[in-house]
């Protein structure tokens, strides 16, 4: 009988010590036994259940589900809707592929992929092909182009709460870039111009350029990337066919825009509209 009542006794205290403790519910699905001891603007406090008198613990208000309190009340936790790190929702998708929304308007048509390498680092490919557009240049011109760069963030794309990025694949950004072009265009006649030459020509562009830019996301999908560049350019030149020995220059290359040999110098540009994956 004294088992029995010192037992029940157990039960009784055990019972009571549970219900004298909270429970905080994390967004991830585990569950801390503790006392909370402070809910601010974007922490939570508590101290271990069975250290009451050992450190504070702080989490994330963003990451606790709900707290049950230990007289059985439980408060739901609501994301805040004016809160600056919604992106953050996102940061296991690091890769996007890209299209050059108005390249068409220059003869040409160009993809993207871009992905993480390392925080602040990201490698950019690009990928062009010249004859496919507007037909709006007397050249017709047709080939194709290869860019590769490395992307490095600047400037201070991150929310002061825990000093963490915002997304690995937005921000301003420096990047260093090889390119590579090679097409062949056709000079028809022009009634109100004096060089009458319908030769088929040949040219190819190896470029270094340095290209500024700044990506953002759009509703945590959608990518926007708008960037510039100069650089310099070693062409060369060649005729197919045609009745005249002049090659005439052409200084488009889809990937970049090339001055002449005299002034090798390339400038670069473009927008581009992305989508997000993992």
């Amino acid at each position: 009988m004294k088992n029995f009542t010192f037992f029940l006794l157990l039960i009784m205290i055990s019972s009571f010590a549970a219900k004298a403790q909270d429970t905080l519910y994390t967004k991830k699905g585990s569950s801390i036994i503790c006392n909370v001891t402070e809910i601010g603007i974007d922490e939570v406090k508590y101290k271990a259940y069975d250290n009451p008198d050992g450190p504070v613990y702080v989490v994330r208000k963003s990451d606790v589900l709900r707290i049950t309190y230990k007289n059985g009340i439980t408060e739901y936790i609501q994301p805040d809707e004016m809160a600056m790190n919604k992106e953050e929702e996102i940061q296991d998708k690091s890769q996007c592929v890209k299209v050059a929304f108005l390249s068409p308007l220059y003869n040409h048509i160009e993809f993207a992929y871009e992905r993480k390498l390392q925080m602040t680092k990201n490698l950019e490919l690009n990928f062009g092909y010249i004859g496919l557009g507007t037909g709006l240049s007397a050249y017709e011109p047709q080939g194709g182009y290869v860019s590769a760069g490395i992307k490095f963030l600047l400037g201070q794309e991150f929310y002061i709460n825990g000093m963490k990025y915002v997304h690995p694949l937005k921000g301003s950004y420096l990047k260093p870039e090889l390119t590579f072009s090679m097409l062949e265009y056709t000079r028809k006649p022009i009634l109100w111009s004096t060089v009458q030459n319908d030769g088929r020509y040949g040219t190819s562009l190896a470029a270094f350029n340095i290209v500024f830019g700044k990506q953002y996301i759009l509703g945590n999908i959608f990518t926007f990337d708008f960037h510039f560049g100069v650089g310099m350019g070693l062409a060369s030149h060649w005729q197919i066919s045609g009745t005249s020995n002049d090659i005439l220059f052409y200084g488009n290359y889809g990937s970049c825009v090339y001055f002449s040999e005299d002034f090798p110098m390339t400038l670069t540009g473009g927008l581009l509209i992305g989508y997000i994956f993992k």
